[in-house]
């Protein structure tokens, strides 16, 4: 078995937890995108929510701004961004909307925490379904739509941002839900 760790940094996870998608049947942004964006597409969308999003997926599907940390349109437009490209090409990679992100050694979790603002609580974690690997350093925002899609292509693709010899790539690990909170990790 294969450890992976997840940065908790919202305080409501425990050990012995299983993380599962959660349905939502209700309002969504959906309505307000409907002028702007590719119908099947937010068709796919409204079938994740219902099929169940993580709390990664909801805080941009359901009500952006609110819950464990407002986003803006910026990121909002981002995660919209990477998510159509997934559904367009890369069907057979879990969706950001329905994952938990971790990391596949303890070392790069700490790492990330420390760059976090050393906030949050690591614990082990245990699944059996899909994870994808991709270097987050893809995930910014560009003005430029050709940027942003070859950032979003490069993402899915598993790409390191750089080949530059002295790049670090931020490997994340995409792991679609169920999750299981295996231990706490005390550092």
């Amino acid at each position: 078995m294969k450890l992976y760790f997840h940065l908790e940094r919202c305080n409501w996870l425990e050990e012995g937890d299983i993380v599962k998608k959660e349905p939502y049947r209700g309002e969504s942004v959906f309505p307000a995108l409907m002028p702007y964006a590719d119908t099947d597409f937010l068709r796919r969308l409204d079938k994740i929510s219902r099929k169940g999003l993580s709390l990664h997926g909801a805080r941009y599907l359901i009500k952006p701004g609110q819950g464990v940390k407002g986003i803006d349109l910026i990121e909002f437009a981002l995660e919209l961004q990477f998510e159509y490209a997934r559904y367009i090409y890369y069907k057979e990679r879990p969706s950001r909307l329905q994952s938990l992100y971790a990391f596949d050694s303890y070392e790069r979790t700490l790492q990330f925490k420390k760059a976090s603002g050393n906030k949050g609580t690591i614990y082990e974690v245990d699944f059996s379904g899909l994870c994808f690997i991709g270097d987050m350093n893809w995930l910014k925002a560009e003005t430029n739509s050709e940027t942003q899609k070859h950032y979003a292509m490069s993402y899915w693709e598993g790409k390191a941002f750089s080949t530059d010899k002295n790049y670090d790539p931020q490997w994340e690990c995409v792991i679609d839900l169920p999750v299981t909170i295996v231990r706490k990790i005390t550092d």
